[in-house]
């Protein structure tokens, strides 16, 4: 992504994360501030953030994790409710940066789910696969 595309989104700071989008799109970039410990009630702002910047509204997604350090037991199973974690997301890009964000991204892209998920190194190919997943939710939707 450039500097004119980062200009024409609409941005907010939350506490933990920073979350970016284009007006009348539908394809949230999610980016985790620094060295989080993932807990339960961590993991409940964390949704409730992406809920109310996306108006609770669906949408894809695109997230960087390469700042989750750490993610506990009760924070991944809210994270992965169809209900709450996973609630509104039509396909999901997690962008890794080690083994660690590696190991966690996994966690949530083999977990049975209603939508298409994959993991990469850059964001670059995050953005062309979701373009492509939505192209492909268009054109089967019609």
């Amino acid at each position: 992504m450039n500097v004119l595309d980062i200009i024409k989104m609409n941005i907010k700071s939350y506490r933990h994360v920073t979350c970016c989008m284009k007006p009348d799109d539908n394809i949230l970039f999610f980016n985790y501030h620094e060295n989080l410990n993932v807990d339960l009630s961590l993991a409940k702002e964390l949704v409730a953030n992406r809920l109310e910047f996306t108006k609770n509204e669906k949408h894809y997604l695109i997230q960087h994790i390469s700042n989750v350090l750490d993610i506990n037991y009760e924070a991944i199973q809210h994270l992965k409710n169809t209900d709450q974690g996973l609630k509104n997301i039509l396909g999901l890009a997690c962008v890794t940066s080690g083994a660690i964000s590696a190991q966690i991204a996994d966690m949530f892209i083999k977990h049975p789910k209603k939508f298409p998920s994959k993991i990469f190194n850059t964001e670059k190919e995050a953005i062309k696969w979701i373009h492509e997943l939505k192209e492909y939710h268009q054109i089967t939707q019609q």
